[in-house]
């Protein structure tokens, strides 16, 4: 009698167990599964803010762009200019070229969500590998990309811009072409801006110029356009695949 009692107790107890183990495997795979609907929702608001934040820098960079191409077609034309008559050249498109060289290329990223989701590491959390090899990638092509811009930058104000102090009048330049407003011409002496169409200095500087503003448009500001319109492609495709 006592062993029958022991073994209905041994076996309630059992199945106490496995229902206590069940209960537990059922709160973890409820668990498990509320972790990864949290996380795919704080994917889908990271996605749609970086989505956001992509498509404003592609509109930025496509301005840029267009505004480096019409560099670029300034410096060539100078280029096109140089030689001892420049007499024959009209004044006015030498200094609408002039004007047009001074400006130095500057792309403003915004990247405010971008670091923020590198440096939480949430990233790593999107299934999407070709995804997330672009988002780690994009801050190596804005290092390079502010490099070269940087080269310009420099190059424009420690070689450029002093020769030209020397040789012709910027004061006539900015009267004609600037904002800026009730400037008039010069007044301290005759200078002929076309001058500098005679000069080697001024020929080798718009021909580095140019090489160096070629290199920024194809290998820099177009790749990063290519890898941001690659971004959107992939962050809208995320965003639709949880809607679905």
């Amino acid at each position: 009698m006592s062993e029958n009692k022991t073994s209905k107790y041994f076996k309630y107890a059992i199945g106490e167990i496995i229902l206590v183990v069940i209960g537990i495997l059922i709160a973890l795979q409820i668990n498990n599964w509320n972790a990864l609907k949290k996380q795919e929702s704080n994917n889908i608001f990271l996605s749609k803010r970086l989505l956001v934040e992509t498509d404003k820098n592609i509109i930025e960079l496509e301005k840029e762009i267009i505004s480096i191409e019409k560099s670029i077609n300034s410096l060539l034309t100078m280029l096109h200019l140089m030689g001892e008559d420049y007499h024959e050249v009209n004044p006015k498109l030498v200094d609408s070229l002039i004007y047009n060289i001074l400006g130095t290329p500057t792309y403003y990223f915004n990247d405010a969500v971008l670091k923020e989701a590198l440096s939480t590491g949430q990233v790593s959390s999107f299934e999407n590998d070709s995804l997330k090899n672009i988002i780690y990638s994009i801050p190596t092509t804005m290092e390079t990309v502010k490099f070269r811009e940087q080269n310009i930058e420099h190059d424009t104000n420690t070689n450029l811009i002093p020769f030209l102090y020397n040789y012709i009048s910027l004061r006539n330049v900015d009267n004609q072409f600037s904002n800026l407003n009730n400037l008039g011409k010069s007044q301290v002496k005759e200078i002929d801006n076309r001058q500098i169409l005679s000069m080697l200095f001024w020929e080798n500087e718009i021909d580095n110029l140019h090489y160096i503003y070629s290199i920024l448009l194809k290998e820099s500001y177009r790749k990063l356009d290519k890898d941001l319109k690659s971004l959107k492609i992939l962050l809208e495709k995320q965003i639709n695949r949880n809607h679905d």
